[in-house]
């Protein structure tokens, strides 16, 4: 059995990559140098031929190009929705934010960690909220008067790239 394939720009075309050999000891194939269109959507076909000649085509649902980031706004520290400076519990921290966008793939989660600095996670290391932009840590933790805590965001889109935000910070004051 002999394998082809090729790439097109949509479904059953091959105008980005033409018809080539796939080695058919390995049975996987990769190019380079070929231009790919940001929210272009790719299709990959692979065409098998016995040594009669006759053949069969499979072809993939195609893969969406996003190389941008998600486009996200500001967090806000503490949980009535505005940003808040201080804080009279020493056990738990909740945040919110707004609805991240990406128009390419779409945001496929949330991570959010606790840190003593912006961009830490010494406190709560990074941790899936699927898609809520709601959060609130469980009361395991023991936070210090006068600490300043931090509340690190990771939106993750459906390529896999995510844009990080870090809130402005919350002092724990319980007097």
């Amino acid at each position: 059995v002999k394998y082809d394939w090729c790439v097109g720009s949509a479904l059953q075309t091959c105008d980005v990559l033409h018809w080539s050999r796939i080695n058919s000891t390995k049975l996987a194939a990769s190019v380079s140098n070929v231009r790919l269109r940001q929210s272009g959507t790719y299709y990959v076909s692979v065409r098998a031929a016995n040594r009669a000649g006759l053949f069969t085509v499979a072809r993939s649902d195609g893969v969406k190009i996003d190389t941008t980031l998600p486009a996200c706004s500001g967090i806000r520290d503490g949980n009535s929705g505005l940003d808040t400076d201080f804080q009279s519990s020493t056990n738990f921290v909740s945040a919110s934010w707004d609805t991240c966008n990406d128009g390419e793939s779409g945001i496929k989660e949330y991570q959010w960690a606790i840190g003593t600095a912006k961009g830490y996670s010494d406190i709560m290391r990074f941790t899936s909220v699927g898609r809520n932009t709601s959060v609130r840590s469980s009361s395991h933790y023991v936070l210090s008067q006068n600490e300043t805590l931090f509340v690190t965001v990771r939106a993750i889109n459906g390529a896999g790239r995510s844009k990080i935000l870090t809130s402005d910070g919350v002092v724990v004051d319980s007097t």
